[in-house]
C-alpha cells in the first residue's frame, strides 16, 4: 500500500514516462508515416504492446494513434496541394496510397472537401 505522497510520486513518474513514450512515438511517426499506418508497427518500434501504446497515446493526447497518423498524412497532403504543382495522383502515390480514389475519400473524410477543392480554395 502506498502513502499519499508515494502515490503522487508514482503518478508523476508514470505521467513523465507516458509523455516520453509519446515524444518518441512522434519522432518515429515523422520518419515512417508515409509508409507505415499500422499501430502494431509503431508498438514494435517502441517495444510495447499495441494495446499499451494505444492506451498511453489516448491518455496523454486525448487522441487515438490513428488520428495522429492521419493528421500527419493530411497535413503533408495539404502542404503539397498548396505549394507544389504535383498532381493529386502524384501526391496520393507520394503518401503511399495505391488508389487515388481511396486517397480522395480519405482526404475528404478528414477535411470535408476533395483534394481538388482544397487546392482551388
Amino acid at each position: 500500500m502506498y502513502t499519499r505522497k508515494e502515490e503522487r510520486k508514482k503518478i508523476h513518474r508514470d505521467t513523465i514516462e507516458n509523455q516520453e513514450i509519446v515524444k518518441e512515438l512522434v519522432r518515429i511517426i515523422v520518419q515512417y508515416y508515409k509508409t507505415e499506418r499500422n499501430v502494431s508497427f509503431y508498438a514494435e518500434k517502441l517495444h510495447l504492446s499495441p494495446q499499451h501504446l494505444s492506451t498511453t497515446v489516448k491518455k496523454v493526447t486525448g487522441k487515438t494513434l490513428t488520428d495522429i497518423l492521419s493528421s500527419f498524412i493530411i497535413r503533408d497532403a495539404q502542404a503539397k496541394l498548396r505549394s507544389t504543382d504535383m498532381t493529386v495522383q502524384e501526391i496520393a502515390y507520394s503518401l503511399n496510397f495505391s488508389d487515388i480514389s481511396f486517397f480522395g475519400k480519405y482526404f475528404k473524410r478528414y477535411t470535408g472537401m476533395s483534394p481538388k477543392q482544397y487546392r482551388n480554395m
